[in-house]
């Protein structure tokens, strides 16, 4: 349904929760799971997305294998739906052979974002039925989809800083890494994201 269940408005209040007792970025957040986790990320997603979350702005990105989203006009999403994720960065995630959680949906939803230019992403492997996620999710390298996950950032995709950057003591410049992370010096301590690091004193240099 459109309605937002007892299990996800606790997620939801779970992870406010982290958010605000733990150093975090929150400009990096994100949603993902699989089967009825991705039907859920889906949901999150519309819902809950940085940039046109209609209840909440959270989720920098989202993955979703072999989801769906029965609640916002399936099997064709909602005209409403489409136009609001067009710039969200999205990535559904499926098995040709599904047939618990069949493709439809995202088919549908990737074809309407292609026409007006969306940014989603749709991977469907032939070879695949429902469990897409043990060959997806171990993946490494640029190209797979946790690491296309954890470059987004609601703030822009992370680009990091050249090899052999160097920031002196004293310096305003700053190391951004590849994982979105801003490292400066401050008074001879370490910063990670403007807030002191968990790294000795009296540093010089990075």
């Amino acid at each position: 349904s459109t309605a937002s269940t007892a299990g996800e408005l606790n997620a939801i209040a779970a992870l406010k929760q982290v958010l605000a007792k733990y150093s975090t970025d929150a400009s990096r957040v994100y949603v993902t799971g699989n089967s009825m986790g991705g039907i859920g990320t889906e949901d999150m997603l519309i819902k809950f997305n940085a940039y046109t979350g209609t209840e909440g702005r959270i989720f920098a990105a989202g993955l979703a294998l072999a989801g769906a989203d029965y609640g916002q006009g399936y099997p064709q999403p909602n005209q409403s739906v489409v136009t609001a994720l067009k710039n969200v960065p999205f990535w559904a995630i499926h098995g040709a052979q599904d047939t618990q959680v069949r493709p439809t949906f995202d088919q549908n939803l990737y074809a309407a974002e292609q026409a007006i230019g969306g940014v989603m992403k749709y991977t469907q492997d032939a070879s695949l039925g429902h469990d897409v996620w043990d060959t997806y999710y171990p993946q490494t390298g640029p190209n797979s989809p946790l690491s296309w996950l954890y470059s987004q950032s609601s703030k822009g995709v992370v680009t990091p800083s050249p090899n052999n950057t160097v920031v002196l003591a004293g310096s305003t410049a700053a190391i951004t890494d590849a994982a979105g992370n801003k490292w400066t010096i401050v008074n001879g301590a370490m910063q990670e994201n403007d807030r002191a690091a968990d790294v000795s004193s009296h540093v010089i240099e990075i």
